[in-house]
C-alpha cells in the first residue's frame, strides 16, 4: 500500500489483515520503491495517484521496470477518465476512485 494519506494507509491496511492479507506501507513513492525492491515478496500494489515527490504514475512505471509481471491497482480520490486510461495503458490491472 503506497499512499501519503495516514488514515487511507492505516483503513486499507487493517482491512486487508483482517481479512488475512499481509500488508506492507508507504508514505511515499520514494519509500514504496524501496520496500518494493525486485517485486518478489509481492502479490499486488496498491499506489495513490497523488502523492508529494513522485506521482504514483511515475512510481507505477518503475514498478514494471523492476517487475514487468506485478499486478497493480492504481487508487485516487481524483480520478478522471484520462487518468485511467493512462493507468491502464501504463499496465496497472486496475483503477479505482
Amino acid at each position: 500500500i503506497i499512499d501519503d494519506e495516514t488514515n487511507i494507509r492505516l483503513m486499507v491496511k487493517l482491512a486487508l489483515e483482517a481479512s488475512g492479507y499481509r500488508t506492507a506501507v508507504a508514505a511515499d513513492g520514494t519509500e514504496g520503491l524501496s520496500l518494493f525492491g525486485n517485486g518478489e515478496d509481492f502479490d499486488l500494489v496498491l499506489l495513490d495517484q497523488r502523492m508529494p515527490g513522485m506521482p504514483g504514475i511515475e512510481v507505477q512505471r518503475e514498478i514494471y521496470r523492476r517487475d514487468p509481471g506485478a499486478r497493480l491497482i492504481l487508487i485516487t480520490a481524483f480520478g478522471t477518465i484520462d487518468t485511467a486510461l493512462e493507468a491502464i495503458k501504463a499496465g496497472a490491472s486496475d483503477f479505482m476512485r
